[in-house]
């Protein structure tokens, strides 16, 4: 479910100014700017073109994703072929307020993923992304106008983490600290030192033929020697999306109500607007 956005270009249009050199543009008071005013019908067809073409790609059992990009008039800024799972964004083509159209592949229209929504958030001149479907049923994110990010350098970090809380949610799984979380990386640790019995390593680990009662204690431990051995020790709720019980079918149901509900998530802790069409 990753989507990454750096884009092949192809064909882009540039406007002509050839005859407005002689006309005389209405003077700006001060603190005050000229601004203009999208053609709207021009944007909702150059909108269509780009759900069309994005979903006659996926016509016919394709499963590589095709995107378009629009400027704020309508106008077509790229247009570039992906592959199964992610599109590349052309850094270079972008400009503001722009819209960014890509297909998913399959059966049922997916939602927006969360590659879909950092992209989105972190890319200032992109307005609205759309997703849709072979059928041009579309998903939509759009920032409201004066949309502001603020830390910026954590949104990865933040978006996964919401993505996968809401996932466990869903499915009911708890992600709270346990003693099968603090038991997995004691495991860990005594199969990393060759330690075969429990207390050897209770005594490594706590100077104790037992674990402190204090979980925050031995949470702290555990940490710390995880972090000088080479050991990646993952939040709760990273190593219980990562299990078993929490595998979800591809393209049911389930997963679009999962995708859904996330995105419902992100409405609310960044402000933007969701949209079915």
């Amino acid at each position: 479910m990753q989507i990454n956005f750096p884009f092949n270009v192809q064909n882009v249009s540039y406007p002509n100014f050839k005859g407005i050199e002689n006309k005389k543009l209405p003077e700006a008071k001060p603190d005050e700017f000229i601004k203009s005013t999208p053609d709207k019908s021009s944007y909702d067809k150059g909108f269509e073109y780009a759900k069309q073409k994005c979903a006659q790609t996926l016509q016919g059992g394709s499963a590589y994703e095709y995107s378009v990009a629009i400027d704020e008039d309508g106008n077509v800024l790229y247009e570039t072929k992906g592959e199964e799972k992610h599109c590349n964004l052309c850094h270079d083509k972008l400009k503001p307020n722009m819209t960014v159209v890509h297909g998913h592949p399959g059966e049922k229209l997916k939602p927006l993923s969360p590659q879909d929504v950092i992209t989105f958030l972190k890319t200032p001149e992109i307005k609205k992304m759309t997703a849709v479907d072979k059928n041009e049923n579309s998903c939509s994110l759009e920032k409201p106008e004066g949309f502001r990010l603020f830390n910026n350098s954590s949104l990865d970090t933040r978006v996964n983490e919401i993505f996968m809380k809401n996932w466990l949610d869903v499915l009911g799984i708890s992600y709270e600290i346990d003693e099968d979380y603090i038991n997995s990386y004691e495991n860990k640790l005594k199969e990393h030192f060759g330690i075969s019995d429990k207390k050897e390593l209770f005594g490594f680990l706590y100077g104790s033929s037992s674990r402190p009662e204090d979980s925050d204690t031995a949470l702290g431990t555990l940490r710390f020697q995880c972090c000088i051995n080479g050991i990646t020790m993952n939040e709760p709720y990273v190593d219980k999306f990562l299990s078993p019980d929490a595998d979800v079918k591809d393209d049911s149901d389930l997963e679009i109500q999962i995708l859904d509900s996330f995105l419902n998530k992100i409405c609310e802790e960044y402000n933007v607007i969701l949209k079915y069409e």
